[in-house]
């Protein structure tokens, strides 16, 4: 595994808590000079109540989560 590969798979993270801190979180922490955030909040929750999923925009693992998170939903 090249440095860059094992740098990316080391600081990739997914935070499970409830959406309003991950906002503030995020605002604090992942957020731009301009306004932009660096990190992504989904759309669904897996779990009734309040829950958020940040990632990084692009993420290359986004497609799989997002499939993931729809087949749960389809069954729930």
């Amino acid at each position: 595994m090249t440095m860059l590969k094992k740098n990316f798979y080391e600081n990739s993270q997914a935070h499970l808590e409830t959406k309003r801190y991950q906002l503030l979180r995020i605002a604090e922490r992942f957020t731009r000079a301009d306004g932009e955030a660096l990190l992504y909040i989904g759309r669904d929750s897996i779990m009734p109540g309040q829950s958020a999923w940040p990632m990084p925009h692009d993420a290359p693992y986004k497609p799989v989560i997002d499939r993931c998170l729809m087949a749960v939903i389809e069954v729930s």
